[in-house]
């Protein structure tokens, strides 16, 4: 259940200062912000994500920060402030990048091409989703495949590509 363990997570977290148990905290920032994310409280998310990215830089953890940027993303997304969320995914992007991490690229890209969509930059959310797509497929990863191909679909329409648009679709509810 969320709403219990985001609870358990906030009794914990005072308990960890960033001073003494830094590794601890990153991890439970990062735990607490997804968890806040996922029960649709994403301002909560946002200042948990904030501490965490602060703390895994600070602490040159560069998988913990890839973490971090994602769901800051996303909850930012969530609130309707794309022009932030996409610096965060252009901050995933060169953090995947320079880790060689695919499926950190993959997210970046998805986060850029959702940003990009939402505020009508359909050729540059097309794009984005092409490579988020490719990515996923390249690492086998269908949950990120199905995210990519809707919003590849949302794009299409939106560029008036029906007949793409309902082929892309159609891999949807195959692959669903």
């Amino acid at each position: 259940d969320l709403t219990t363990a985001a609870a358990r997570l906030e009794s914990l977290l005072p308990r960890l200062s960033p001073a003494h148990h830094p590794a601890e905290r990153l991890r439970a920032l990062l735990v607490y912000g997804v968890n806040r994310s996922y029960a649709g409280r994403p301002r909560p998310a946002e200042l948990a994500l904030r501490e965490a990215i602060a703390l895994a830089t600070a602490r040159r953890d560069s998988a913990a920060l890839g973490h971090g940027l994602r769901w800051l993303g996303i909850a930012l997304q969530d609130q309707g402030r794309y022009s932030e969320a996409s610096r965060m995914s252009r901050r995933l992007l060169a953090v995947g990048t320079s880790l060689g991490d695919r499926m950190l690229v993959a997210h970046a890209r998805l986060g850029l091409g959702y940003a990009a969509l939402q505020t009508g930059d359909l050729i540059e959310a097309r794009a984005a989703y092409d490579l988020a797509l490719a990515g996923y497929q390249a690492g086998r990863d269908d949950r990120g495949t199905l995210f990519a191909l809707t919003g590849l679909g949302r794009t299409l329409t939106g560029l008036g590509e029906d007949e793409r648009a309902e082929e892309t679709f159609s891999e949807v509810v195959r692959r669903a």
